[in-house]
């Protein structure tokens, strides 16, 4: 059941009903997560590569199902989502025939979160040391801020762009 906008040829992505089908083929699901991520829809496109890992037709290991686990996880990173489940099926998919893939993917997930948590403190230090002399005049709110909290502004800043990846990536370990 295609949309209406689908219908009359304006879209050709699949609509979330059509989505919660089943895949014939691990590569299909691939190719229209990739068409997502086009479209800048990156939620649906994960919803589509759990869909196919989970799915119980496809549970022998092929290289597509790498592939789709390395596209799952660059994305799921890039959105500090869980990866836990899809980490547990995919384990019950290599489990029988390639655990050298698992390692692949374990690392690469590793190395990706941390690569991310990396840059969060390079732009963390960026920005504190990016403020001028004009920045780091004290303004009645500065003042107040600091005796109410007792952090800076640096601090303030360390938590909104840091804390975030710091928390992702010890729940990733």
């Amino acid at each position: 059941p295609r949309s209406k906008g689908a219908q009359a040829g304006v879209s050709s992505i699949w609509t979330r009903g059509e989505i919660m089908s089943h895949f014939a083929k691990p590569d299909t699901a691939l190719r229209k997560a990739k068409d997502y991520l086009k479209v800048k829809q990156p939620e649906m496109a994960l919803e589509c590569l759990h869909r196919i890992l989970s799915s119980r037709r496809h549970r022998t290991w092929s290289p597509t199902h790498e592939k789709i686990m390395l596209l799952y996880i660059e994305h799921a990173v890039g959105l500090r989502r869980s990866t836990r489940d899809v980490f547990i099926l995919y384990r019950m998919i290599c489990q029988n025939n390639n655990w050298g893939s698992m390692a692949t993917i374990i690392k690469f997930f590793r190395n990706k979160v941390e690569t991310k948590a990396d840059e969060a403190k390079a732009e963390s230090d960026r920005i504190g040391e990016g403020e001028t002399q004009i920045d780091l005049e004290e303004t009645p709110e500065s003042i107040m801020l600091k005796a109410v909290s007792g952090e800076d502004t640096k601090d303030r800043k360390d938590r909104k762009i840091l804390t975030p990846w710091l928390k992702y990536l010890w729940e990733s370990y």
